[in-house]
């Protein structure tokens, strides 16, 4: 079922008509989806009608089967209490090869709303690389974390660029209840066209009401900071209602004059659309909306790359569209033309947003080439981590012993992407430790930190560093280890004899090592010895991700126990262990019990052999056997004895009885 039809069904259940209604609990309930499961369980105990709760109730039911078919349930019970709930089982479930049992692991915790699971969730999430489980993911911490969890979401939503990764982040904030969130929502609702973005935006906005939107809209316009009274000027020009005029004639008078250009083509836009009250303030202010109010980014970046690079340059670099600032970039980028280094230095300093910003760093790199340095230098301390990044990047490239001493600066950076560029950039320094700040960098347990270490593992190829990388292929992480496996190959290939050596041992482990769990959250589970993991799989041309999802998976359920001999507790689970009985006593002359017939045992067991009576029955004799016994077999024994010993006693009291008879 596709992403919008759930959507359209999870509205559908506020309906009236209770035929609507059902209709889209029936349609819910073919689909286990997150948002699927938490609308039903609304549906099942808020509904008007007795009937469909009934219907709902009945439905959670058998999505319930179906999750835990594959991923048994993190529940032993309806009651949510700490006994119950199993965070290391969650782990477990969440870093399994299988899609299914990660899927389902996550609509488990939605189902029963247990906030014990947001710790786990986001710690597991940097490894995920389904962007189906990871949308999951971000709407359960919504649901699940609420405000806490608003910063986290944000930041994926600012730097993930998958469209359906971005919706359900942009569904996740909207299940926050976090008022703060809602700039960064009309910011993606202004700049990403996609249909899955804009739809999961204009529903997050309208559920808040017509009145709360637009003082929203006015709020922003009020705001000091430029790049939301930028978002708010475009996003207004999608809505094609005249309330939002009035503001637009406001954002005309903004200081800033990109603010002021972006009202003037939203304004067109909405004339355009025949909106009364934007064709009357364009015609009062005398517009030519033929010309002002571009529909779409890529035509004005189509109409840029015509122009001559002269007035490309001047027109593009002041548009009031990011996205067209960054489309003449690329291209002065490839061209190289010196001529353009004073209008790239100004725009620079002059910019407020941090993608063309960070643009601008490789664009005036390549521009100006070494007398940028000090322009890169500047940088260095930029506040926006990609910006310095791109910075140190460029720097690298020049190969300058003289720019060692502010690059040591940057490796101890707070961003990932920062430090691993530095330690890339010094790779050629001798008098710096890297493999100690790459140590530093997996000690962190941050899973972008150590995704950008390996990064740096693979450009300075230090044996101690191949070294720490295999270690990683050995930990709990699964992504990780297959990104550090993936990396051995790949210095293996470029002829680094540390990384063959390092391969050749993990291809040789029958079983994984004890890993360190680099979050620390929830130790590893312990090895299944019923199915014990595949080994790394080896060279061929697709990824150790595809080749270990080609293994048949061991089922994740328990493994069934052993039948139990009628006379002993446990059966011994290897054939190895197993020993003779203990010796049949005979009971006295009389009717005897029923009792099930013992299997027969093998042939030939030392455990089989009988007490040595050679030298006299004896007690000494009788303790050596039963001290021979293995610890099973002494319990059975004793227990064995003390049964007929109490029949025994039976039958001699009952003959102490018919003796008083006579």
């Amino acid at each position: 079922m596709f992403f919008d039809e759930i959507d359209k069904h999870v509205e559908d259940i506020e309906s009236v008509s209770e035929e609507v209604r059902e209709n889209a609990i029936i349609s819910l309930a073919q689909t286990n989806d997150v948002k699927a499961i938490f609308a039903l369980k609304k549906v099942a105990r808020e509904d008007a009608s007795l009937r469909l709760r009934h219907i709902a109730k009945k439905a959670l039911m058998e999505l319930k089967k179906e999750i835990t078919s594959v991923a048994p349930d993190l529940y032993l019970d309806d009651e949510e209490d700490d006994e119950n709930f199993d965070l290391k089982k969650l782990k477990r479930y969440l870093t399994s090869p299988d899609s299914d049992a990660r899927m389902n692991a996550v609509r488990s915790v939605v189902t029963q709303k247990d906030p014990r699971a947001v710790n786990v969730i986001q710690a597991c999430y940097q490894d995920e690389e389904d962007p189906r489980i990871k949308g999951s993911m971000l709407i359960a911490l919504g649901i699940l974390g609420k405000k806490e969890m608003a910063d986290f979401i944000s930041n994926i939503l600012k730097n993930e660029k998958d469209p359906l990764i971005k919706k359900s982040a942009i569904d996740g904030l909207s299940y926050t209840k976090d008022p703060t969130v809602y700039p960064l929502i009309i910011r993606e609702f202004a700049y990403d066209d996609d249909k899955l973005v804009q739809r999961a935006c204009m529903k997050a906005l309208t559920a808040i009401g017509k009145s709360n939107l637009f003082d929203l809209f006015a709020r922003m316009l009020k705001s000091g900071k430029f790049w939301r009274r930028q978002a708010v000027a475009r996003a207004m020009g999608k809505f094609n209602t005249s309330k939002v005029v009035p503001l637009l004639l406001s954002a005309m008078k903004d200081e800033s004059k990109s603010v002021r250009s972006q009202a003037k083509r939203s304004l067109a836009r909405l004339a355009r659309k025949n909106n009364p009250g934007a064709m009357a303030a364009v015609e009062k202010l005398n517009i030519d909306i033929t010309r002002v109010g571009v529909e779409k980014p890529g035509e004005k970046s189509v109409l840029i790359e015509s122009m001559d690079l002269a007035q490309a340059t001047a027109e593009g670099l002041n548009d009031a569209d990011p996205l067209v600032r960054i489309a003449i970039l690329q291209r002065i980028a490839q061209e190289e033309d010196p001529t353009t280094l004073p209008s790239l230095k100004k725009r620079l300093e002059e910019d407020e947003d941090d993608r063309v910003r960070s643009v601008l760093v490789d664009t005036i790199a390549r521009v100006a080439g070494k007398s940028a340095a000090p322009i890169l230098k500047s940088c260095l301390k930029d506040p926006v981590a990609r910006v310095r990044a791109n910075a140190i990047e460029a720097l690298s490239k020049f190969r300058d012993p003289a720019h060692y001493p502010v690059l040591m600066d940057c490796l101890e950076d707070s961003d990932a992407r920062a430090r691993a560029n530095a330690i890339v950039a010094l790779k050629d320094c001798g008098s710096v430790n890297l493999d100690q700040h790459i140590e530093s960098m997996i000690k962190s347990g941050d899973g972008r930190m150590i995704r950008s270490c390996i990064h740096a593992i693979e450009e300075i190829q230090s044996e101690r560093s191949i070294a720490l990388l295999a270690d990683l292929a050995k930990g709990s992480s699964q992504a990780l280890k297959e990104k550090a496996i993936e990396s051995l190959e790949i210095l293996k290939e470029r002829g680094s004899d540390a990384a063959r050596k390092q391969l050749n041992r993990l291809h040789g482990k029958a079983s994984p090592s004890k890993g360190e769990d680099i979050f620390g959250e929830v130790p590893p589970p312990p090895p299944n010895l019923h199915n014990p993991e595949p080994e790394p799989a080896p060279e061929i041309a697709h990824s150790p991700r595809e080749a270990e999802r080609s293994i048949p998976l061991p089922a994740l359920k328990s493994q069934p126990e052993p039948e139990l001999e009628p006379e002993f507790e446990s059966e011994p689970e290897h054939e190895s262990e197993m020993r003779a009985p203990p010796p049949r006593i005979q009971p006295p002359p009389g009717p005897k019990p029923d009792a099930p017939r013992s299997k027969p045992k093998a042939k030939g067991d030392p455990a089989m052999a009988m007490p040595d009576f050679s030298n006299g029955f004896s007690a000494v004799a009788v303790k050596a056997w039963f001290d021979s016994l293995p610890p099973k077999w002494r319990v059975a024994t004793l227990a064995t004895l003390m049964v007929w010993g109490m029949v025994l006693l039976m039958f001699f009291a009952e003959s102490m009885g018919r003796g008083d008879d006579f």
